[in-house]
C-alpha cells in the first residue's frame, strides 16, 4: 500500500512538472477538477476547451487561467480557485444521493463561478442547461449542416439483429435495473456485460469494450437512468438509438428531451404499472410486422437540429464572451 502511495505521489509530481514546463510561457493554462476519468486524454483533450476557437491553450495545474469543476470531489478546490475564469458542469443528478458528492454542487455554484453546464431548467445569467449527452455525440466545432447530418445518421442506422436484449450498468443504487429486468427476463433471457446482474463477457472479450458494436446485435436495450429527476438524461438513450436498439427507457419524464426525441420511438418503463410496457416488448418481440413499423418511427423529431444548435450556439458565444472579457482569447 506505502508503494502504491509512492508511485502515485511520483506520478503525479512528474505530471505537474509536465504541465509547469509546457506552460509556464503561456497566460492560456487550463485545468480540469474533480472528473472521474484515469485517462489522461480526457484532460488533455477536455471536451469545453473545444469551444475555444483560437489556439495554444495548454492543460496546466499551475495557475491556471480557466478551471473548470466536476462533481466528483469535494468542492473546497472550486471556492479557493482564482482563476480569472471558472466553469461548472455536471453530468451527474446533483439532487439525488446515487452520486453522494454530487450533492454538495446541489446549487450548481451559480454564486461561485463565471459559467455553469447541467440539465435543470434554470433561469439564470450564468446557466445554461448542457445535458451530458451532447458532448458524447455533437462536436463543438460541428455547423448546423453537420448536426443536421449527425441527427439523420441517428434516424437512419440500421442493424442486422441476432439477440434480444441487453442491459449494461455498474450497479443499481435506486432498485429499479433489478425491478426491470426481473419483468424483461421473463419475456427473454437479457445480457448483462456491465457488473451489475453480469451474465456475459463478449463485451470486454470480443468487442474490446466497445458498447455500441456490443449493442449492434441486439433488438432492445434497457437503459434506466441512474435516478429519475425532471431533465436528467444522460447517454444511455441516445446509445440505444445510436446501435439501432428500441430503448426500454426509466427516468427524467415519460417523454424525456421533448424538444429532441420522438417519444413514439422508445417504450417507457413505469415502475408503478409495469405491465403496459411488458406487453408492448412481448408484442414487439414476437410480431416482425409490428416491430418493423415501430422500428420506421424516426427517433430524433423535427426539431432536434435547431434545438441542437441552439444549444451548441449559445454556448459558444457566452465562452467566447467570457475570454473576451478576460483578455483569453
Amino acid at each position: 500500500m506505502i508503494l502504491n502511495k509512492l508511485k502515485k505521489a511520483f506520478k503525479a509530481n512528474r505530471l505537474y512538472l509536465q504541465d509547469f514546463i509546457g506552460s509556464i510561457n503561456s497566460k492560456k493554462r487550463y485545468t480540469v477538477v474533480n472528473y472521474s476519468s484515469d485517462a489522461l486524454s480526457y484532460t488533455r483533450s477536455y471536451y469545453f476547451t473545444k469551444f475555444f476557437k483560437s489556439t495554444g491553450y495548454k492543460f496546466s495545474t499551475y495557475k491556471p487561467s480557466i478551471a473548470f469543476f466536476e462533481t466528483h470531489g469535494n468542492r473546497t478546490e472550486l471556492e479557493k480557485s482564482d482563476a480569472k475564469i471558472k466553469i461548472f458542469f455536471s453530468g451527474e443528478n446533483v439532487h439525488s444521493d446515487v452520486s453522494p458528492t454530487a450533492r454538495l454542487y446541489e446549487d450548481y455554484c451559480l454564486d461561485l463561478v463565471d459559467l455553469s453546464l447541467g440539465y435543470d431548467y434554470l433561469n439564470k445569467s450564468n446557466y445554461i442547461r448542457f445535458p451530458l449527452w451532447l458532448e458524447y455525440f455533437f462536436s463543438p466545432k460541428a455547423d448546423k449542416d453537420q448536426i443536421k447530418k449527425m441527427v439523420d445518421d441517428f434516424n437512419s442506422r440500421t442493424f442486422n439483429k441476432t439477440e434480444f436484449c441487453s442491459l449494461v450498468a455498474a450497479h443499481d443504487k435506486t432498485g429499479v435495473r433489478q425491478n426491470l429486468l426481473a419483468h424483461v427476463n421473463k419475456i427473454g433471457q437479457v445480457h448483462c456485460p456491465g457488473k451489475f446482474a453480469h451474465n456475459d463477457d463478449t463485451l470486454s472479450a470480443v468487442y474490446n469494450d466497445d458498447k455500441a458494436l456490443y449493442l449492434n446485435r441486439y433488438r432492445f436495450n434497457l437503459c434506466p437512468e441512474n435516478d429519475a429527476f425532471h431533465g436528467y438524461v444522460t447517454e444511455k438513450i441516445f446509445q440505444a438509438f445510436w446501435s439501432d436498439c428500441i430503448p426500454i427507457y426509466w427516468g427524467a419524464d415519460t417523454s424525456p428531451e421533448p424538444c429532441v426525441i420522438n417519444p413514439d420511438s422508445f417504450i417507457f418503463f413505469d415502475r408503478e404499472n409495469p405491465f403496459e410496457a411488458m406487453e408492448k416488448i412481448r408484442l414487439l418481440e414476437t410480431n416482425e410486422k409490428l416491430y418493423s413499423e415501430f422500428k420506421r418511427n424516426p427517433r430524433l423529431c423535427d426539431g432536434a437540429t435547431d434545438w441542437i444548435f441552439s444549444t451548441m450556439s449559445q454556448l459558444q458565444d457566452k465562452i467566447d464572451q467570457l475570454l473576451i472579457s478576460k483578455d483569453l482569447q
